[in-house]
C-alpha cells in the first residue's frame, strides 16, 4: 500500500509556497538595493545584503526557502558583483572559494534561523496551549463552583481533623450557621454526642485508607440549638500519590422523613397503650406519659364532667416533683372553662389552639395575680398546643401540650400529630364509656331476671346464678 510522505499533501505544499515567494522577493530586493548603493560604496562587499535576504527567507518560510535564498543569492552575487562580472561560470579559484564560503555561511544562517523560528513557533504553540488549558481549567472550576454552590444537598470538604475546609450555601442553610461561622468549627462541634462515636468509628478507617466511603444517619445541632437529622455520605479525596488528603461530605436533610417515621412509631405505641385498658382515666394517663418528652415537656389532660366542669385526670412531666407541684398549683388556680383562650376556648369551639410563641401580653392576660404571673414566668413556657377530645360528635375533654425547657416551637406538623393522637384517645375513652354502660345495663338486666325470693326447703341451701345463653 502506497503512503504519502509527511509534508507531501497538496495543502502542505500550498502552505509552503508563500515562504519561497518571500525568499525570491528578498533576494530580488537585496539585488536592487545593492545595485543602487554600489556606486556610492567604495568597499567591495557583494554578500552583505544577501545575508539579510537569507535571514528573511528563512524566518518567513523556514529552512527550504532559506536554502533557496542562499542559492539565488550565490548565483546573483557571482553574476553581478564578482569579477569578471556577468559570466555564466566563475573560473577564478579565489572567487569560487568566496562563493563556497557564502554558501556555507548562508546554509548555517538558514539552519540557525530555522531553529530559532521553530523554537519561536513551539513557544507560541505552548503559550497558546497553556492559555487554552488555563481557560479550560477556569471553565472547569466555574462548573465545579456552580455545581458545588447550587447543589440541592449540602457539600463540604472536611479535613481529617474534622475541620471544615470548604462548605456550600445549602449546608449553611441546613445547620443555620454562616459560612464564616462554620469554617471556624469542626464537625465534632455540631454533632449530637450520641452520634459522635459512631461517626468517628467510620472516619478513622477512611483516614487510613481501609475504606473509601461510608454513609450514616446522624444528628447535627443547628446554630439556635434545635436538632436536624441528616443522611451523611463521606468519600476520601486522594493526592497524586493515592494517599487520602481530605474528605468530601454530602449532607442531605432528612429531618422531615425522620419526623414522619417517628410519628408513625409514636402512634403505633399510642395505639397499643390505648387498647390496653378500659379504664378511661388510665387510658388518658397513658396518653399523657406517651406525649412526654416526645411531643411536649408538659402534657395535661382535662375531661368534661356531667356538670360541664373540668376534671384534670392526668399531668405528665419527666420530673415527678414538678408533677406534684403542678397538681398543687391547679388547686390554687383551677382552669377557667369560660376563658377566651386555652382549654376553655378549645372546648367551646371544638377547634385546636396553637400558639407557636408565648408573648408577654398573653402571659399577662393568663396570670390571675402577681404570684401566678411569677410562676408562669419561672416555668419558661415557650409554646403550647391544645387539641379537643371529640368522639362521635361528643366533646369529651382536651389535651394540652406545653413546650418549656426544650425550647421547641410548635408548628403545623406537631398540630397534625397531636390531633391524630387526640382522635385515637377520644375513641378509646368513648369505647371504654360504651363498654361500661353496656356492662351496667347487662348487670341491671340480670338482676331484674332473678326472682326476689326463694322457697324454704328444710335441710337444703338454695342459690341462684344468672348464666347467659350460649355459655
Amino acid at each position: 500500500m502506497l503512503t504519502r510522505k509527511p509534508g507531501s499533501d497538496p495543502e502542505t505544499i500550498l502552505a509552503q509556497v508563500p515562504g519561497y515567494v518571500v525568499a525570491v522577493l528578498a533576494v530580488g530586493l537585496a539585488l536592487l538595493v545593492k545595485l543602487l548603493l554600489d556606486p556610492l560604496i567604495d568597499e567591495e562587499s557583494p554578500f552583505l545584503l544577501f545575508f539579510g535576504a537569507v535571514i528573511i527567507g528563512t524566518w518567513f518560510g523556514g529552512l527550504g526557502p532559506g536554502l533557496l535564498a542562499t542559492a539565488l543569492a550565490t548565483l546573483t552575487a557571482g553574476y553581478f558583483f564578482l569579477s569578471p562580472t556577468y559570466p555564466l561560470l566563475v573560473d577564478d579559484f579565489g572567487q569560487v572559494l568566496r562563493l563556497a564560503l557564502f554558501v556555507l555561511e548562508g546554509a548555517f544562517i538558514s539552519v540557525l534561523v530555522a531553529i530559532m523560528r521553530s523554537a519561536r513557533r513551539q513557544s507560541e504553540a505552548r503559550t497558546l496551549q497553556s492559555r487554552r488549558d488555563q481557560e479550560d481549567l477556569r471553565r472547569s472550576e466555574e462548573r465545579f463552583r456552580a455545581t458545588f454552590e447550587q447543589a440541592a444537598v449540602g457539600i463540604a470538604h472536611v479535613g481529617f481533623g474534622g475541620e471544615w475546609l470548604r462548605v456550600n450555601q445549602k449546608l449553611c442553610d441546613i445547620v443555620g450557621y454562616t459560612r464564616e461561622e462554620l469554617l471556624e468549627r469542626t464537625f465534632q462541634d455540631i454533632t449530637h454526642p450520641d452520634d459522635l462515636q459512631d461517626n468517628l468509628d467510620l472516619f478513622v478507617p477512611l483516614m487510613t485508607g481501609e475504606i473509601s466511603t461510608f454513609s450514616i444517619e446522624k444528628r447535627y445541632f443547628r446554630e439556635e440549638g434545635s436538632i436536624v437529622w441528616i443522611d451523611l455520605t463521606v468519600s476520601a479525596a486522594c493526592d497524586g500519590g493515592g494517599k487520602p488528603s481530605y474528605t468530601i461530605a454530602v449532607i442531605e436533610d432528612i429531618t422531615e422523613r425522620k419526623r414522619v417515621e417517628e410519628a408513625q412509631r409514636f402512634l403505633v405505641e399510642a395505639g397499643m397503650a390505648l387498647s390496653s385498658s378500659l379504664d378511661h382515666r388510665a387510658t388518658l394517663a397513658s396518653v399523657a406519659h406517651l406525649a412526654v418528652p416526645y411531643l411536649a415537656d408538659w402534657c395535661v389532660v382535662d375531661v368534661l364532667k356531667e356538670d360541664d366542669s373540668l376534671d384534670r385526670v392526668a399531668v405528665a412531666h419527666q420530673d415527678p416533683e414538678k408533677v406534684a407541684w403542678a397538681y398543687e398549683l391547679q388547686e390554687r388556680y383551677p382552669p377557667d372553662v369560660d376563658s377566651s383562650y386555652g382549654v376553655g376556648r378549645a372546648l367551646r369551639t371544638g377547634r385546636p389552639e396553637l400558639v407557636a410563641e408565648i408573648s408577654k401580653p398573653l402571659l399577662e392576660e393568663a396570670a390571675r395575680d402577681a404570684e401566678h404571673r411569677e410562676i408562669l414566668q419561672n416555668l419558661g413556657i415557650e409554646s403550647y398546643l391544645i387539641v379537643p377530645l371529640v368522639a362521635r360528635g361528643r366533646m369529651l375533654g382536651a389535651v394540652t401540650l406545653v413546650s418549656a425547657e426544650s425550647g421547641w416551637r410548635y408548628g403545623p406538623a406537631d398540630l397534625e400529630l397531636a390531633e391524630e393522637l387526640a382522635r385515637r384517645a377520644a375513641l378509646a375513652v368513648d369505647n371504654a364509656r360504651l363498654y361500661r354502660e353496656r356492662s351496667e345495663t347487662a348487670h341491671a338486666l340480670q338482676s331484674s331476671l332473678l326472682p326476689s325470693g326463694f322457697p324454704d326447703v328444710p335441710g337444703v341451701e338454695v342459690g341462684l346464678r344468672y348464666l347467659p345463653a350460649g355459655e
